[in-house]
């Protein structure tokens, strides 16, 4: 837990005044547990106020729970990275309707459930609570923000892969569900499955609901206090972990690996690089990175519906498809195809539009131009055409081009129109 003393410190310098704690838990002075219930001596309009901001707050964080249990449930539609882009790029701001299993009418954000939760009327004995979850609002909003960037292929061998990765959202672990994951991280037998567990422990996200599972607590306390049933009123915390903790849904060992210990254990497990000389051993590295890449980029478009791309979020699967060069290369093509078919906004929205100042390099399309275009342009056919990218960038700038309605031109179908980009 001293992790998320040190990230909610850094956030309250950046979004609450000065006065903001450096100690492990957000409120001043004294921890929640410290803190002493108010008396039931509350004339009746107090509470009722009590119970009208409680069901107001509880309102705003089931709008809250439906955000994070949509991201949980990409992990298995479209893998760890376009989970890891969709939480970066909408966790804050809201999701679309267009996303994959989103609904309708979309889902609001949690910059939008913050500013709701800070605008209620809180009674006195309830503000500690109303600043503490505000807190962990404005904790999770700034954990998120950089989730895309973490997820990355480890270019060499490493002495030790186990580098978990601890600032990240993990929307699986809820304020309800941390007895059991510590319960399997003390219980589960050694291997990826305790070290998935054991690391996820100590993440800040953990420790960030654990911090909400406080504040429950004491929300039930101030509200026994006044003569008012915490579940009749919805604030419930379930302290106690599940006793049978093998029952509950456990992760496939093969569909964490990736994530506890990179991606190139997962590929040089697969295609088996003990044996071959060292130059060899190079030819095979520099491929996985290459087609690491293309799966990130792969699952990128694949959050997205009718895209014409189904992400495979397993990268083992994936490896196991695409091992070798020609493969990679149809599977390069395939990608770059989707991404010139999306529509500028879809672009916009994946972070795929290449244009200055978006996320995304210009390098990432260039390697995927070499490699997608090679089967139809060559290999020096493709490399030139990559070539050619950084000074299109440029003359797209400079020409600010036009379609005949008058909207401008996106980047991408600049490109298309001038070079050909097709494979």
């Amino acid at each position: 837990f001293v992790a998320i003393a040190t990230f909610l410190l850094v956030v309250t310098v950046s979004c609450t005044p000065s006065s903001a704690p450096s100690s492990r838990t957000p409120p001043p002075n004294t921890s929640l547990a410290q803190l002493a219930p108010t008396p039931n001596s509350t004339p009746d309009i107090e509470r009722e106020a009590i119970v009208s901001f409680t069901l107001q707050a509880l309102e705003i964080e089931t709008k809250r729970n439906d955000l994070i249990e949509y991201f949980a449930g990409l992990r298995d539609s479209v893998g760890i990275h376009g989970q890891a882009l969709a939480i970066e790029r909408f966790f804050s701001v809201g999701v679309p309707a267009t996303l994959k299993n989103a609904p309708p009418s979309g889902i609001d954000g949690m910059t939008t459930l913050s500013n709701t939760f800070l605008l209620l009327d809180s009674p006195p004995s309830l503000q500690s609570i109303k600043d503490a979850l505000i807190r962990v609002y404005q904790s999770e909003i700034q954990l998120a923000s950089n989730q895309a960037q973490e997820v990355q292929f480890q270019p060499e061998i490493q002495d030790n892969w186990f580098a978990p990765i601890r600032k990240l959202v993990y929307p699986e672990i809820t304020k309800d569900t941390l007895g059991q994951l510590r319960q399997m991280a003390e219980q589960t037998n050694s291997g990826p499955a305790q070290d998935h567990y054991q690391y996820k422990v100590e993440t800040v996200w953990f420790g960030l609901q654990e911090f909400r599972q406080q504040s429950y607590t004491h929300w039930a306390g101030i509200l026994q206090n006044h003569a008012i049933n915490p579940q009749e009123v919805g604030v419930t915390i379930q302290n106690a972990p599940d006793t049978n903790y093998r029952a509950i849904n456990r992760p496939n060992q093969e569909s964490i690996l990736e994530e506890l210990y990179g991606p190139l254990a997962v590929y040089t497990t697969i295609v088996g690089t003990e044996d071959v000389d060292s130059r060899a051993r190079t030819f095979l590295l520099d491929l996985g990175q290459k087609l690491h890449a293309i799966f990130r980029k792969q699952q990128q478009v694949g959050i997205f519906v009718q895209v014409g791309v189904e992400a495979e979020p397993n990268w083992k699967v994936y490896v196991q498809t695409h091992r070798s060069s020609t493969e990679k290369n149809d599977e390069a093509a395939r990608i770059l195809r989707s991404i010139i078919d999306m529509t500028p906004e879809q672009r916009d929205q994946a972070w795929l539009s290449f244009e200055p100042g978006a996320p995304g390099t210009i390098g990432e399309l260039q390697d995927l131009i070499r490699i997608g275009m090679r089967a139809t342009r060559g290999a020096i056919g493709a490399d030139f055409i990559a070539s050619r990218v950084p000074y299109m960038v440029q003359s797209w700038l400079s020409e600010r081009p036009q379609t005949a309605a008058g909207t401008p031109v996106s980047f991408l179908d600049f490109l298309v129109s001038r070079l050909g980009l097709t494979t």
